[in-house]
């Protein structure tokens, strides 16, 4: 199957997906208590965990070896189960006065966003961080120009790091509930969350990312021009040291580990950033989280590399389609210096198997 076809698909599973997302709720604003019959079925809301140790999981991607039809279908499927999961709640219908409460209860960076007649509107704005709403809003102006049609939604984006998970009590007094919102990232405890393409489809700026259309293909240039047998082979990593995960990483000399190439990038010194197709050069990457969930995963499949993550506690919008030994390599979550290790024995497996992560 060709690699392009691989490429296209995914990029208009993902617009289906928000696409998809937003009719149901327009389904569930007009009629409540609408919801098709096909989506009965209850799923649980998972983080990422595996009870999969490495070595089963490196001898499932052996067995799975060249079973790449039966992966992309099981990723789709997976994907709309999401969907499921974030709207089991509202089976009963989302109301006005249920979109209001999330618009009053959202009092950090987020707006209010309705699509009326076919004409996009944003109320109530309060600034994210950097581009974020921008790129949110790009894609729904690219969305409906696609589609050629929206249909009336009344919906709120939040575009921090993580819902606002505020008690009631610390709420205002006319916000009693929590409303149902879109966000880019969750935890299983935000049942009340909509998980959406997050920002950085529509492009990351201040690190010199483009569109997601864009660097598709500029890292996969990368990855077509660094041919396996040629590439490092070493466990690579390079970010800002922010988050707990990173922090307790950061206590490990990974110097003394030929298997490691560990760089940590400084925000402020744009001369430590790493072009994100560069990481094509390596065999293996490390993602971890940063404060929050961390953008870049979606990246790094691009390399055509073996991806290690280790376990989170945050969900996007496509990581029920993460497989443990089909399409990617997880560890225990760090949280501690012991558990950095577990990297380490990561990075030893894979470059004992040269050609594993090939696979």
């Amino acid at each position: 199957m060709p690699q392009h076809w691989h490429t296209k698909r995914r990029g208009t599973i993902i617009a289906l997906v928000l696409c998809l997302t937003l009719l149901l709720l327009l389904a569930c604003l007009i009629v409540p208590g609408v919801w098709p019959t096909h989506f009965h079925k209850s799923f649980s809301a998972r983080s990422w965990r595996t009870s999969l140790s490495l070595e089963e999981q490196i001898r499932s991607v052996k067995r799975r070896a060249g079973d790449l039809r039966d992966t992309l279908e099981a990723e789709e499927q997976a994907m709309f189960e999401q969907i499921d999961i974030d709207l089991e709640p509202y089976r009963k219908g989302i109301t006005l006065e249920m979109v209001e409460q999330a618009y009053c209860a959202c009092r950090l960076g987020g707006f209010r966003f309705q699509a009326i007649d076919n004409e996009l509107y944003v109320a109530g704005e309060v600034h994210a961080p950097q581009s974020r709403h921008e790129s949110i809003k790009r894609q729904l102006l690219d969305l409906m120009r696609t589609d050629g049609y929206l249909p009336d939604v009344d919906i709120y984006f939040a575009g921090m790091d993580l819902p606002e998970n505020c008690t009631i009590e610390e709420m205002p007094a006319k916000c009693s509930k929590r409303g149902p919102h879109f966000q880019q990232n969750k935890r299983r405890e935000h049942d009340w969350v909509i998980l959406h393409p997050d920002s950085t489809f529509g492009g990351w700026p201040e690190v010199k990312i483009s569109t997601w259309t864009e660097t598709q293909q500029l890292m996969g240039a990368s990855a077509n021009q660094h041919h396996w047998q040629d590439r490092t082979p070493k466990l690579f990593f390079a970010g800002a040291n922010l988050g707990f995960q990173r922090r307790n990483f950061s206590f490990v000399d990974w110097t003394q580990y030929p298997e490691m190439d560990v760089r940590w990038v400084n925000w402020f010194d744009p001369t430590t950033l790493l072009p994100l197709h560069d990481f094509c050069q390596f065999r293996h990457l490390l993602h971890m989280d940063g404060c929050a969930w961390s953008s870049r995963l979606k990246y790094l499949f691009l390399c055509k590399s073996a991806v290690v993550f280790p376990e989170s506690p945050y969900i996007e919008f496509w990581y029920r389609a993460l497989t443990p030994g089909r399409n990617i390599l997880s560890v225990p979550e760090i949280r501690s210096k012991e558990d950095a290790v577990q990297v380490l024995h990561a990075a030893q497996r894979l470059l004992k198997d040269g050609e594993l992560g090939r696979r």
